[in-house]
């Protein structure tokens, strides 16, 4: 071809444009990959987004490859350019309303794992999963395992996972990738769990479970195979709706903080997003957690009620570093006992000497109104501690 840089510029431009709205996604990224093998057109692969096939994009407002793309019906900020655009290909994120219900039919099941298995420099993986799940099980198992040549997932650092219930994923493959740091996932019913610490050879440091379809004992099971875990985020199992505790759940906080023991030396935010219904035999003990500085419990294993005044409830034991504490409270039950209980241990300066923030959250409920918490607030003030209380997000 011989055409002058301004002339092949706005050519390349119109057939990225074209690309984009091809029906195939896989014809897409394949099309993006060869130019971002190219070392004159790299720079253009900036304009491509995985995926975008019902967004319109204005041509003439990507004429300058330093210039952002504006999309009539959506304004990206710098953050969701970086996350939704892929230079050059280092990120896979097809968590779009038209690639869920593709994948929902199971139609769009091959061309997905047919696109990931040729995009072998990837990092970063969001991945919203149908019946696809036992293509992406074949694929992390060919990463997982010690082979030649180049292979899809032997980068990655980073996969999330949106499933739907009836995706069994192979867990123990998945965390067996070489370079895999983090692994968050969303309602995932696990068809192969670890269950012995040599089942888990990537370099975890983060693990997210969001509502999965597991018990806590299938939980604490996962951790206790996890050796160096610098953050772990729980938030409701087996499917719990708001307002509606798990009826067999019994100090899950203790559990979880036992099968996370072996990690005390590198754990350093503890997420339990959750509510139970009973209150623990004994106070759950974190003291040996000394890198801990983010800890989010339920209120009832974080207070220990007694049957009676005599003798008063007592508070979880912290770790001295610990900085910031999230209590997470139902509005029902013994609320007031637990306030009682949450202002005694601020004004005697009974709880981390480190915390700088204490956060209480409320599980939502038909009234929607956050308890007033105003002795609580003016004892954090006195001692420098910055105190919130809010509706939950969820």
């Amino acid at each position: 071809m011989s055409l002058t840089a301004k002339r092949l510029h706005f050519v390349t431009r119109e057939l990225i444009y074209k690309a984009v709205f091809l029906s195939s996604p896989r014809a897409t990224i394949c099309f993006a990959r060869t130019l971002s093998q190219h070392p004159e057109l790299a720079s253009l692969v900036q304009y491509f987004e995985a995926g975008a096939g019902e967004r319109h994009i204005d041509i003439h407002d990507i004429s300058d490859p330093g210039t952002k793309p504006t999309l009539k019906t959506t304004i990206f900020t710098q953050e969701e350019i970086q996350k939704y655009f892929l230079p050059p290909l280092r990120r896979w994120h097809s968590v779009i309303p038209g690639v869920v219900k593709d994948l929902q039919s199971n139609q769009g099941a091959i061309w997905v794992s047919g696109t990931l298995s040729q995009l072998h420099g990837l990092t970063e993986v969001e991945l919203q999963l149908g019946r696809s799940a036992q293509y992406l099980n074949r694929m992390i198992k060919w990463s997982s395992v010690e082979a030649k040549g180049e292979l899809p997932f032997m980068s990655l650092v980073s996969l999330s996972l949106f499933a739907n219930e009836d995706a069994g994923v192979d867990v123990k493959s998945i965390l067996r990738l070489p370079s895999l740091e983090i692994f968050r996932s969303w309602s995932l019913r696990g068809s192969s769990l670890p269950n012995m610490v040599g089942d888990i050879t990537s370099p975890l440091r983060y693990l997210g479970l969001f509502r999965p379809y597991m018990d806590e004992a299938e939980v604490v099971s996962l951790l206790r195979c996890c050796q160096e875990l610098r953050q772990f985020d729980l938030q409701p199992i087996l499917g719990m709706t708001p307002g509606v505790p798990w009826y067999h759940a019994k100090a899950v906080a203790q559990g979880i903080s036992a099968g996370l023991y072996h990690c005390r030396q590198t754990l350093e935010v503890l997420t339990i997003d959750t509510w139970t219904t009973s209150t623990p035999a004994q106070p759950v003990d974190f003291t040996g957690y000394q890198h801990l500085t983010k800890l989010t419990l339920p209120a009832t294993e974080a207070v220990k009620l007694a049957d009676t005044r005599n003798p008063p409830a007592r508070m979880a034991l912290f770790p001295k570093p610990l900085k910031c504490l999230v209590l997470v409270m139902a509005q029902r039950g013994r609320t007031e006992t637990l306030r009682s209980a949450l202002l005694q241990y601020v004004t005697n300066q009974q709880l981390s000497p480190a915390l700088r923030t204490l956060d209480v959250i409320w599980e939502r409920s038909h009234t929607s109104k956050v308890p007033e918490l105003r002795e609580i607030e003016d004892a954090c003030a006195c001692r420098g501690i910055i105190f919130s209380s809010r509706l939950s997000d969820r």
